[in-house]
Formats: C-alpha cells, sequence, structure tokens
C-alpha cells in the first residue's frame, strides 16, 4: 500500500528499483529526526556540561575553547579538540566586545566555532547572534577586549552557554529553559562587580583620606623639626659669641695687665743696662788712659794703638773688669 503524500514515515531500507531505489533520504531527514526530540544547546555529555565548549583566557591575547558537543536544529557538533582564538590587538582609549559562537552555515553545509569581533565603542555591544535561514549562532562567550589591554582576563569573559536566547542546554523532547538562571547567575556577578568596585572605591577614597591625614602630619612634623632646629641653631650661636665676646674681653684686660708689666720690666731692664754700660764703659777708658798709646783720643783709636796680640789685650781688659768689679765691692 503506498503511502499518500501527506504522510511521511523515516527511516526504511530502500529497495531497487527501475529508477534506482524506492527511498532516498536527505541529511535534513536525520535532521528533522534529532530535533523532533533533542533541543538546539550545548549537550550534557556524560552529564557534565562545565567545560563543554567553555572558553577560558589564556593570560594573553587568545583565548581557548574547550572540547565538547552542541546540537544545532538537529544536526550534531563536535569539538575533539581545545581550539585556540587569537583576538585583535585592544584599541588605545575604546573598548570592543568579541563574541565566541558555534555556527550553521548551510549555504556551506558547515559548523563551525568562530570569533566575530565587535566595534569599538565608549559603550560597545557584541555582535548580533544571528538567527537566519543562512547561519544559525549559538553563541557560548562574550569576551570584552579592554582599551590598553595587553592580555584578555578571565573576568572580562561573559559565560552565554545557559542564556536561552543565545545558546542554551540540549535536552529531549522538552526545551528547559535556562534564561532565569542565566538571569540571576549574571545579576549575581553584575551585583557582585558593582559591590567590589565600591568596595574598592571606597578603599580608594579611604587610601587618599588616609594619605592626606599623613601628608598633614608629616609636614607638621616637619615643621616642628625645622623651628626647634632653627632655635637649637640661634641658641649655639647666641652662646657662641657670647663666650667669644667674654674671652675676648678677659684676654684683653689680661694682655693689657700683660703688656704693662712687659713695659715697665722693659723699661727697668734698659735703665739697668744703661747705668752699668756707662759705667763700664767710663772704667774701661779711664783703664787705657793709663796705656802707653800714641793715640788716645777716642776709645777705639786707643785700643788699635796698643801693640799687643788680641789675646793680650782681652786679658788686659779682663783683668781690668775683675779689678773694678772688686773695688765696688
Amino acid at each position: 500500500m503506498a503511502m499518500e503524500a501527506t504522510e511521511y514515515a523515516f527511516p526504511f531500507d530502500a529497495e531497487e528499483c527501475e529508477e534506482g531505489y524506492d527511498r532516498e533520504y536527505l541529511a535534513d531527514d536525520f535532521a528533522r529526526y534529532f530535533r523532533a526530540f533533542i533541543t538546539s544547546g550545548i549537550i550534557a555529555d556524560g552529564g557534565n556540561i562545565a567545560e563543554n565548549l567553555q572558553v577560558v583566557a589564556n593570560d594573553d591575547m587568545t583565548t581557548t575553547l574547550r572540547k565538547g558537543n552542541l546540537m544545532i536544529d538537529g544536526y550534531r557538533y563536535e569539538l575533539m579538540e581545545d581550539m585556540i582564538f587569537q583576538h585583535t590587538a585592544a584599541d588605545g582609549v575604546l573598548d570592543r566586545i568579541d563574541r565566541i559562537s558555534v555556527t550553521l552555515d548551510t549555504a556551506a553545509r558547515e559548523i563551525h566555532a568562530i570569533v566575530r569581533e565587535g566595534e569599538y565603542s565608549y559603550k560597545p555591544v557584541a555582535p548580533q547572534c544571528r538567527r537566519t535561514s543562512e547561519h544559525l549562532d549559538y553563541v557560548v562567550a562574550d569576551v570584552r577586549v579592554v582599551a590598553g589591554a595587553i592580555k584578555i582576563a578571565q573576568a572580562n569573559i561573559t559565560d552565554t552557554r545557559l542564556s536561552t536566547e543565545l545558546c542554551g542546554i540540549a535536552f529531549p523532547f522538552w526545551r528547559l529553559d535556562t534564561q532565569p538562571f542565566f538571569a540571576q547567575l549574571n545579576s549575581f556577578y553584575s551585583e557582585f562587580v558593582a559591590k567590589s568596585d565600591r568596595s574598592y572605591r571606597q578603599f580608594q577614597e579611604w587610601q587618599e583620606e588616609k594619605k592626606t591625614e599623613i601628608g598633614v602630619w608629616q609636614e607638621g612634623e616637619a615643621k616642628q623639626t625645622d623651628d626647634w632646629q632653627k632655635k637649637e641653631t640661634e641658641d649655639f650661636d647666641a652662646w657662641g659669641q657670647d663666650f667669644v665676646n667674654r674671652w675676648e674681653s678677659w684676654l684683653l684686660g689680661e694682655t693689657k695687665g700683660w703688656q704693662e708689666e712687659i713695659i715697665d720690666w722693659f723699661n727697668n731692664l734698659r735703665e739697668m743696662l744703661t747705668e752699668n754700660a756707662a759705667v763700664s764703659l767710663q772704667e774701661q777708658i779711664g783703664n787705657l788712659n793709663k796705656l802707653e798709646t800714641k793715640d788716645k783720643d777716642n776709645l777705639v783709636s786707643a785700643i788699635n794703638s796698643i801693640p799687643l796680640t788680641y789675646d793680650e789685650t782681652m786679658a788686659i781688659l779682663e783683668e781690668n773688669n775683675d779689678g773694678g768689679e772688686e773695688g765696688e765691692a
């Protein structure tokens, strides 16, 4: 019995006929078969979806898409080894958001994991998630490339696998709406980041306040130190000047007394020397007058006219001196 045109059954073995085979099946027949009871999204391989097609940072300008499985409209995709994506260098001023997805290209009859770069902006948005007859994007992550960054941080990667609108989880026969879970998780993450930002800003404000207080304290301490040092310097200079003045006053008084004593002593000595020299000279002249010399007009001529040797003359002078001292005695 032949099936009506409105009836369809799948699959049955094909038998040869004049035209070739009586049954031919297309890939879409198999896709229709699977999408009838398996929804599109991440396939829980062994119940584990934590690392299934997860995007992670590599501490540079690359990200890694971990291996896993995904179903798109009845077509199965499997990434058997981790895949690395190279992201274009960051802009110096503006941010952008790159979108990583597993995409069904109907024209090429292929499914590939791809990265699509967003536009630079102060408020960047990710490229549109395409759900057309030509392309079906199942987004697994959005990567924010921060301005001036030299590496991508894990905190800049938004995991979208639980978003029903962007990806979701594949389930048999019925579709589990994970959008509320994703929204709640995303809200929790946003709230956590906001609280972290507030805490960090509060810490920065506290740090600036303490920095200002420390600056004021240091300035006060420096001024007190300068004032103390200035006062000590002035006190020392005053003490030193007073000491010098008192020393000079003492030295001037003592020196004046010494000078007077020295002058008196020197005057007495000069008088004594003058008197003794005159007496001695007079005696020498008297003694020389007794000598038989031709010229006795002066002492030098008298001495020079003595026909004696130097030693004899000096002996006579010494004898005369000795006689004069004894006579005085």
